[in-house]
């Protein structure tokens, strides 16, 4: 699939406001959101260099076609860009296979950040939600109001986003790396 580099946008919605906005958004919802801001990739590059942007999800969008792009990887020179997917099914089967080889994986024992799942404000505090471990068939949530830990809960790989789950793929692959390189180290 061939893609024009100067129709795409970075679409920046604010984490800290209630603005409904999670990574599991539609397009049409992004794009109709009240806070909205696009900009082109090195406009993107450039504000987060700058530190202009706060928390925030960022969206890949294609304007002409109205679709998000999850990708692995672009490729390409001469805007002559090509999207290499690799389906949601084995990316889980990938991250499955980690899991079962190396154990479970906790983003905090590793010095990972937590993964922001979802954030809001109300007038009872500020509510954020963080993928902290990933076990073989589903992550764990641990909910916070104000730093406090409120609650937790377990979603299966399948409910998450695609964007979510190219996250936690890259994490797996990273955690898988480090162990493998502590292994061969110890040999």
């Amino acid at each position: 699939m061939k893609i024009d580099i100067s129709k795409l946008r970075i679409a920046v919605i604010p984490t800290e406001t209630d603005n409904g906005i999670t990574q599991l958004s539609s397009v049409d919802e992004i794009l109709a959101c009240k806070e909205l801001l696009l900009y082109t990739i090195t406009d993107y590059f450039k504000a987060q260099n700058d530190e202009e942007l706060g928390l925030h999800w960022s969206f890949l969008i294609d304007m002409e076609t109205k679709t998000e792009l999850n990708c692995d990887d672009v490729h390409g020179k001469d805007n002559n860009y090509k999207i290499k997917k690799i389906d949601k099914t084995t990316k889980i089967n990938k991250i499955k296979s980690i899991v079962d080889k190396w154990g479970i994986i906790s983003l905090k024992d590793l010095d990972f950040d937590p993964y922001l799942y979802n954030g809001f404000n109300t007038i009872y505090g500020t509510f954020k939600s963080y993928i902290e471990r990933f076990y073989l068939d589903y992550v764990k949530i641990v909910i916070y109001r104000d730093s406090i830990e409120e609650n937790e809960e377990y979603l299966d790989y399948d409910e998450l986003s695609d964007k979510i789950i190219d996250d936690i793929l890259e994490m797996a692959l990273s955690y898988e790396t480090m162990l493998q390189n502590l292994k061969n180290s110890i040999k």
